[in-house]
């Protein structure tokens, strides 16, 4: 008689799991932070957060009074926008690099999600 490995047994058991959970492991869409505007992106690099703003209308499209960029929101300039993403802390440079005229450290959204937020009539 053949005996039967744990391994099968124990992944089923634990994707079993993941789906009465909500999330599959290695999922973190439910753990984003929501970040208001002023805060301090700095502790949230690496990490997801949940940003609501405006996005801008410029070369470099960016949520409005967060200065985060995010260049997966092309499309959505203009518009109220709800975002999920990862916080990356990049650098910039005058050097043929991403640039805005200034060479420095800067923040960007590395975009998981987008939800536009519904214009109320008044």
């Amino acid at each position: 008689m053949k005996s039967i490995s744990a391994t099968p047994l124990l992944l089923m058991t634990s994707l079993l799991l993941a789906c009465f959970a909500g999330t599959l492991p290695g999922d973190n869409s439910a753990r984003c932070t929501v970040v208001t505007v002023g805060e301090n992106l700095e502790r949230h690099v690496g990490s997801c957060i949940e940003v609501t703003g405006t996005v801008s209308n410029t070369k470099y499209p960016s949520l409005g009074n967060y200065w985060i960029t995010a260049f997966e929101l092309e499309d959505y300039r203009g518009k109220t926008v709800t975002v999920t993403g990862i916080v990356e802390k990049r650098t910039e440079s005058t050097d043929g690099g991403f640039t805005q005229g200034r060479e420095g450290e800067y923040y960007h959204l590395k975009v998981k999600s987008v939800s536009v937020e519904k214009s109320v009539d008044r």
